[in-house]
């Protein structure tokens, strides 16, 4: 049995199917990328270094041609010096020489010799005096000069006043624009020198026809020659030097086109493009991904997190991506729709079953105080109290009539003070107790629905605990609009006797009550309508029992205002 090999990344294990998928794309690119362009730079960078080199050896060999011809100049200038007794006799300022003679003879000397040597402009020889000689032989094979032999004579006879050291070496010298090589020998105080310009030599190099190449002579040599390193990377740039070896200056080439042929650069261009295309898949395969895989799951777990929270209503688009994930979609709408339709059975039981449950929490109190008012009429019949025997029936009837009659979960607030006003004045009758019953109610709430019994059932249980001997009890009921803490407005209700309070245990665990609960047993008045504010109004309902610091029970209930 072959064992599989398998790449584990623990860091990608929780990570998206579209990070998963882009980083692998990735791996798979970049060393790809790289070694392409690697491959690229390296064959393109030989065939740049080839090219140098070849142009470095025909720059070499044009200056080696340049030093040639320059060293011969130079040995025509020594030996003139040390051979031509004219020049001699001129530079050692001999008694019996006739110096306009010797002129006229070196003059003819000179140029007789200048054409000897074609790169060859001008020879010279300047004596320093009180007036200055000057013997300028021109090169009769030059026909354009920058300058008249009149000009050059005058430039020259300020130049060497100014420059009266000579030396072997030839010098790049400006004259009106032009480039010349000066090589200037001292004897005595004599100068003897060549004048050599530069565009003859560089007339030499039009044979290469190096394209957009540029040649240029300086005087100072670069430390380094290498092409810098943007020029390396792109190959827009190609400068190589010479130097000469016998005089302070050097050759420049600079060429925007390095090759002879667009071929490299083709090749470069290719190759580079290729690279960008492999690197363009990745946002491609990316966008794709997100596109008919990412979003897609997207949108799946974003609408199955509302359905966590309870939302039965949504739905997924029909086309959200690839023919699988619109499968996936058409099951899951198809699911939703069942589970709406289960919801709707669900919740129209529970409703029925919530209004039955709330009917008889509603009706739990009705016949204790039945009974307990038919005793007391009985009595009131045996004892022939007539006028109490019909109050006491009168208000048993209104109060009954809207217990029995009433169809709706809801009580207006008015309507419910009016009950408790009759719950009490039945309660007096059989008690023979006066009650003080007080309330503070804005006209404009009385016609607000409430549950019924809201209020009452605080009024059963005052006159059920509150009452002491001797002790006249006063309920109070106060209500006020407030704002409630998440937003809204609601109806404060605050119910207060002039009791003993409620007893600590008692207290205790009437504000440790959290609906919905059980009811059984006795003492279920409060529970109840806890339980019935519960399911009329959810969490946004609160009850708070407390004693007064001077005597008393109080209760404060809060309930939101609906429209």
């Amino acid at each position: 049995m072959k064992k599989q090999i398998s790449l584990h990344f623990p860091w990608l294990r929780d990570s998206s199917l579209q990070r998963q998928l882009t980083f692998f794309i990735v791996l798979f690119l970049v060393p790809l990328h790289i070694l392409l362009l690697g491959i690229t730079a390296a064959s393109t960078l030989i065939m740049y270094q080839h090219t140098r080199t070849t142009y470095q050896n025909m720059i070499d060999f044009f200056m080696d041609e340049i030093d040639t011809s320059l060293d011969f100049i130079s040995r025509f200038l020594v030996n003139t010096a040390a051979e031509n007794s004219t020049f001699q006799s001129i530079a050692y300022d001999y008694s019996d020489v006739d110096l306009n003679m010797e002129s006229i003879r070196l003059y003819r000397y000179l140029q007789h010799n200048v054409v000897l040597y074609p790169d060859l402009q001008y020879l010279f020889v300047h004596k320093t005096r009180t007036e200055p000689l000057i013997v300028l032989a021109p090169n009769p094979t030059y026909y354009a000069f920058s300058l008249s032999n009149f000009e050059m004579r005058n430039y020259l006879i300020k130049y060497l006043a100014a420059n009266t050291d000579g030396a072997r070496e030839w010098q790049l010298l400006t004259i009106e624009g032009q480039q010349y090589l000066l090589c200037m020998l001292k004897f005595n105080d004599t100068q003897l020198g060549a004048l050599v310009p530069i565009s003859a030599l560089l007339e030499k190099l039009e044979k290469y026809q190096i394209e957009n190449g540029q040649f240029t002579v300086t005087a100072y040599v670069p430390q380094d020659g290498a092409p810098r390193l943007f020029a390396r990377l792109t190959l827009h740039e190609l400068r190589i030097y010479a130097h000469s070896s016998t005089g302070d200056f050097s050759i420049e080439l600079r060429s925007s086109a390095p090759f002879d042929s667009n071929a490299p650069f083709v090749f470069y261009l290719l190759c580079t493009v290729l690279s960008l295309a492999l690197l363009a898949i990745i946002p491609l395969s990316r966008r794709y991904m997100c596109q008919h895989f990412s979003k897609p799951i997207d949108i799946v777990l974003s609408h199955m997190r509302r359905v966590q929270t309870g939302d039965a209503s949504v739905r997924l688009p029909n086309d959200i991506g690839s023919c699988e994930m619109n499968i996936l979609a058409q099951a899951f709408n198809h699911m939703m729709d069942d589970i709406q339709q289960l919801n709707d059975r669900v919740l129209d039981e529970q409703k029925q079953r919530s209004q039955v449950y709330l009917q008889c929490m509603q009706l739990q109190l009705s016949p204790h105080f039945f009974l307990n008012t038919l005793n007391t009429i009985y009595l009131l019949s045996y004892n022939d109290e007539h006028k109490k025997l019909q109050d006491i029936t009168l208000n048993m009837i209104e109060y009954f009539r809207n217990v029995f009659n009433s169809s709706s979960p809801t009580i207006s607030l008015g309507n419910e003070l009016l009950q408790c006003r009759r719950y009490i004045s039945i309660y007096q009758i059989r008690k023979d107790q006066t009650i003080d019953f007080l309330t503070d109610v804005p006209e404009s709430v009385m016609e607000y629905p409430v549950p019924p019994l809201s209020i009452l059932t605080f009024v059963e249980n005052s006159l059920k605990h509150a009452v002491q001997n001797g002790v006249r009890l006063q309920i109070s009921v106060s209500i006020r609009c407030v704002a409630l803490p998440e937003g809204g407005i609601g109806l404060q209700f605050r119910l207060a006797d002039n009791g003993q309070g409620f007893p600590g245990p008692i207290l205790e665990h009437l504000n440790a009550m959290h609906p919905p609960m059980e009811v059984t047993g006795s003492h279920i008045g409060l529970p109840n309508l806890q339980n019935r504010l519960f399911y009329y109004y959810g969490t946004r309902t609160s009850i708070w029992y407390a004693n007064a610091e001077n005597g008393g029970a109080q209760v404060t209930v809060i309930i939101p205002i609906t429209f």
